[in-house]
């Protein structure tokens, strides 16, 4: 028992790198898989007679299988990366691809190793857009590049490829990296359009916080007059809740949760309101603004006003982005220039329009959000293409696309001799197999004579 602990620290130390690596990699597969919609780190707990009893999210757990799928696929090209060094040069050039493969695992235990976190600082549930973090992408990067480039070599020496396959090669190469051109200009365009979301989202908040301060002190006004007759006064208890929401709500949530018409805005607890009931708030509403802030006759008799005091103000020319609705069959546009106590008039018409409009704001920036998930697909498979384009250039070096028709598809004579040597080695196990079996056999039935 003692003995086995050193060996399995050694072990754990030369496989640490490995592992860490693969593990990186996989989390960062998940998390772009998860935002294109493809993978779910949701789960579901169920009773034992059948019945969904809890659930919730497990990243790790649903981690796993990627990570099974990628330690088999590096398993699987370790043996084709020692052959393609054998392409190369031959036993020298295996030699060199093995002792580069258990480098990382030498010098962990050799302590030189850097310590790599397994795991990522976060992981976002759900996350659309989110590409994962520097360290996972740069691992999937490099196995891509790799396996590009060992696939590509072996290709070119089984297929006897020529120079004027990389010429056309050149073409396609430059095809791929104008399109990665433009799915650069695609995300700097999709940064824009985050500016433009954040701020509309900002804008609908200070929106809703403004009418909520006016709901509020004319709720106060209710309550201190005791007019908890009028239909308005029991509106603003229910309105109150959704001004709140919509004052720190992301603007995601304004096409699901969040009114988007004048009817609910004057509705309460969900419900909308019926024109009837529009029509009674908002003339209680303009007999409040009339107490409040009298309206006051200037010098010109054709001209009047009210003045703006600390319980009397003009809404601010932001706010303002829809003209009030018909009164009586009437629209009063110079209701939005006066100085109210309560500007529902302007301010209902208003944040209608702003959740409406961030509602759709929100399904571009998600539709947007999640076409990068898939450029980040694309990026890893152009780094399948960048190996495949390094391996051009390893060809030219090595000249491996100019030896004679004796020097090329080492690998499949390789192959072939391994396959054969095996062959023969399992011909003559079971020959040994076969002749021992005829032995004891031949044992047992003389002892029974004897």
């Amino acid at each position: 028992m003692g003995s086995s602990r050193p060996v399995n620290l050694i072990l754990k130390q030369f496989l640490q790198s490995y592992l860490s690596f693969l593990i990186r990699a996989a989390w960062s597969l998940q998390q772009n898989l998860v935002g294109a919609g493809h993978w779910s780190t949701s789960f579901l707990q169920f009773a034992p007679d059948g019945g969904v009893v809890g659930g919730g999210w497990a990243p790790a757990a649903s981690l796993m299988p990627l990570l099974g799928l990628l330690f088999v696929l590096v398993l699987i090209s370790f043996p084709f990366l020692v052959l393609t060094g054998y392409v190369l040069g031959r036993k020298k050039g295996a030699v060199i691809t093995i002792t580069i493969l258990l480098l990382p695992g030498l010098l962990g235990l050799a302590g030189l190793w850097p310590t790599i976190s397994p795991t990522p600082a976060a992981f976002e549930v759900g996350g659309v857009g989110i590409l994962g973090d520097v360290a996972g992408t740069i691992s999937l990067i490099a196995l891509a590049v790799v396996a590009g480039w060992s696939v590509t070599i072996l290709l070119v020496d089984c297929l006897r490829i020529r120079r004027r396959f990389w010429d056309i090669f050149d073409h396609l190469w430059l095809v791929f990296s104008l399109v990665t051109v433009i799915f650069f200009v695609s995300d700097a365009n999709v940064a824009q359009h985050d500016r433009d979301y954040a701020e509309a989202e900002r804008d609908t908040q200070r929106a809703s916080a403004y009418l909520l301060k006016q709901v509020d002190a004319y709720g106060q006004w209710c309550h201190n007059n005791s007019r908890s007759d009028l239909l308005s006064c029991y509106w603003t208890s229910g309105v109150h809740q959704t001004l709140l929401n919509a004052s720190f709500e992301e603007a995601n949530l304004f096409g699901t949760v969040e009114p988007k018409s004048s009817a609910q805005l004057y509705g309460w607890y969900g419900r909308p309101a019926t024109p009837q009931q529009i029509l009674t708030i908002r003339k209680e509403l303009a007999a409040y603004n009339q107490m409040m802030c009298p309206v006051i006759k200037m010098t010109n008799p054709n001209w009047q006003q009210t003045l703006p005091t600390r319980h009397c103000e003009m809404t601010p020319a932001v706010f303002l982005r829809a003209w009030p609705e018909p009164l009586q069959g009437k629209v009063d546009k110079d209701l939005c220039g006066s100085a109210v106590a309560l500007d529902s008039e302007c301010m209902i018409p208003t944040l209608a329009y702003l959740h409406q409009r961030d509602s759709a704001l929100a399904n571009r920036s998600e539709s947007e959000h999640r076409s990068k998930n898939y450029r980040w697909m694309y990026y890893l498979f152009f780094s399948c293409v960048l190996g495949a384009k390094l391996a051009g250039s390893t060809v030219r070096l090595t000249a491996l696309d100019e030896r004679p028709d004796h020097e090329t598809r080492r690998g499949i004579r390789v192959l072939c001799h391994i396959v054969t040597t095996g062959f023969r080695m399992i011909r003559s196990l079971l020959h040994h197999l076969a002749r021992f079996l005829k032995w004891i056999k031949a044992k047992w039935r003389w002892k029974h004579r004897a």
